[in-house]
């Protein structure tokens, strides 16, 4: 497909399925020359001019807001361009213990962008706007999680354009007939804002006098995790991670009901975190839990080679209790992968540049990369529309890094996770397994169609998929036949935001981690444990056929009981 088209102060410009990003909605958004583009497909759903021009009082750079109206051929308004920042994340990646860890994202990241996130709120209500539907899928995170970006602009309330679509997790049960206010927004960012500290919903977790699914009748009720007989999972961080001025605003917003703007955080340096006792069961009686291994730091990303426990921690990476002279770069995604002999490779994501070091800290080279994952003992990258399969020979005292072609993917529509590459190929899904060493097979799942993928992971013939759609959460288990070109699906509908955290044992048989259950499945045969000793930030792998997990600064063994 070429669509010719003009946009105001460029000029003309060709679109073509390469530049495609992604469609929702009434549009679709493609990717051309710095700017995301978007393209109504009814001309009657365009954003008025009248409303553009309104938007652009609001003067902070991290509102993503349109910049130039786009006309199709017959100089008609049919979209406008904005700016496009790449390899962005939904804000929602940051609330996951597990994510931050893999990142290397610390608790001063997390406030430094909390504070740049209020006052571009602050900005918005400067230029008599309104945010409203402030949730965590309009908000993104940039690549080295130094800014966020406010995008979906075009729902804001102006001073002549009132705003009526909001998602039900962030409105506030006092504003009555969309008659938003300054201080709604402030709620909306207080529910985001704390679960970037604490990594729940504010409504969520166990209370005895609502069911789990009963979060949003909570909000109506105004019973907030600060209730006395609330209890978080365990996955949650303390409470005192939050700086002792805002914990005071989150009481006064939750638990006051109060609609007031936050104060400033000044030094965004952090108390220690002292663990808080939520009070919730573990089903240890269930397990044998043991001690595999236990270091003096803890435990963001774990490798384990030939028996040996490789691992990351914020400042540095180790062998066992021996730490390498490698530095650890806050914001980079750690990637271990074997080499042909005992000892890894360790590559560091950012910037689109994988840098790969030996053990001994030597730099063994760089790769251009949008994205990367590891599966099959290789490294995949993607960059410039193809996966490419890096493998790593050791000879003497030298390694060799090894390239070879494995797809053609999308330009932009892409993204890479954990042994599995989801891809939107104008607007039909698709999942992108590499396998085996050089096979892939990429799959059209027409159940994804219409979400938005958050998180994936994939090992051996499963893999598991976290989507978004109209403010709620899906997950999608699938089981691939041997030569994957057929699968099963199973679909759990709107449970909680969490990372993926799966492993499969060598019988096939499958565990998944939440924040409050295991499953235990083969197929379609299921069973959940509930409070189990492990979670979705805890992260699970097996070490031929026995489970493992990570626990702060340990590697525990859990062995069901028979």
């Amino acid at each position: 497909m070429t669509k010719t088209i003009t946009i105001e102060g460029v000029g003309k410009t060709k679109l073509t399925d390469n530049d495609y990003l992604a469609s929702g909605g009434q549009a679709s958004v493609y990717v051309k020359g710095g700017l995301a583009i978007k393209i109504y497909e009814d001309q009657k759903q365009m954003i008025p001019v009248e409303k553009i021009n309104e938007l652009k009082a609001i003067k902070d750079v991290s509102v993503l807001k349109p910049k130039h109206i786009v006309y199709d051929a017959k100089s008609k308004p049919i979209g406008y361009a904005m700016d496009f920042k790449k390899n962005t994340h939904p804000l929602c990646k940051l609330f996951t213990k597990s994510f931050r860890k893999k990142n290397n994202i610390s608790f001063d990241k997390v406030g430094e962008l909390v504070m740049k996130g209020q006052q571009t709120v602050q900005n918005v209500h400067d230029a008599n706007c309104r945010i409203v539907d402030l949730n965590e899928l309009n908000v993104l995170a940039s690549n080295r999680f130094a800014s966020l970006f406010f995008i979906d602009v075009d729902s804001y309330q102006t001073p002549s354009y009132k705003a009526d679509a909001i998602m039900e997790s962030i409105r506030d049960r006092q504003i009555k007939d969309n008659k938003w206010t300054d201080g709604s927004d402030w709620f909306s960012f207080a529910i985001l804002s704390f679960q970037m500290w604490v990594g729940i919903h504010p409504y969520k977790g166990g209370h005895p006098d609502y069911a789990k699914k009963d979060w949003l009748q909570r909000m109506t009720d105004g019973v907030s995790v600060f209730d006395p007989k609330a209890t978080l999972p365990k996955a949650c961080s303390p409470f005192s991670v939050i700086p002792p001025s805002h914990l005071k605003w989150y009481k006064e917003i939750f638990v006051n009901n109060a609609r007031i703007a936050p104060p400033q955080l000044g030094d965004t340096s952090m108390l220690i975190a002292v663990p808080t006792n939520f009070n919730i069961k573990t089903a240890v009686g269930i397990f044998d839990l043991s001690d595999y291994f236990v270091s003096e730091k803890e435990i963001n990303e774990v490798f384990n080679f030939m028996g040996i426990s490789f691992y990351s921690t914020k400042d540095g990476v180790y062998k066992d209790k021996a730490k390498l002279p490698i530095v650890v770069e806050s914001g980079a995604k750690t990637i271990f992968c074997e080499t042909s002999s005992i000892s890894p490779v360790v590559g560091f994501l950012k910037d689109e540049m994988l840098s790969i070091k030996d053990t001994s800290g030597k730099d063994i080279g760089e790769i251009a990369a949008q994205d990367a994952m590891y599966r099959n003992g290789c490294i995949y990258t993607i960059h410039g529309g193809k996966m490419n399969e890096n493998s790593f020979v050791r000879n003497g005292d030298k390694v060799f890094h090894k390239v070879r072609y494995a797809a053609n993917v999308m330009t932009h529509a892409i993204k890479a996770f954990d042994g599995v590459v989801a891809q939107d190929m104008l607007g039909k899904q698709h999942l992108t397994i590499p396998y085996e060493q050089g096979k892939v097979s990429t799959i059209r799942v027409k159940e994804l169609d219409g979400y938005k993928i958050l998180d994936a992971q994939s090992e051996r013939n499963v893999c598991v998929v976290l989507g978004s759609k109209k403010g709620k959460y899906f997950r999608f288990v699938l089981t691939f036949s041997p030569d994957y070109d057929t699968f099963s699906i199973r679909i759990e509908k709107d449970v909680d935001y969490a990372d993926v955290n799966l492993t499969v044992l060598p019988t096939g048989i499958a565990i998944l981690a939440t924040d409050d259950q295991i499953e235990i499945f083969k197929g379609a045969n299921v069973k959940v444990v509930d409070n189990p000793p492990f979670d979705s930030s805890s992260r699970i792998f097996n070490v031929n056929g026995t489970l493992h997990y990570v626990e702060d600064n340990k590697i525990m063994t859990a062995k069901m009981k028979k």
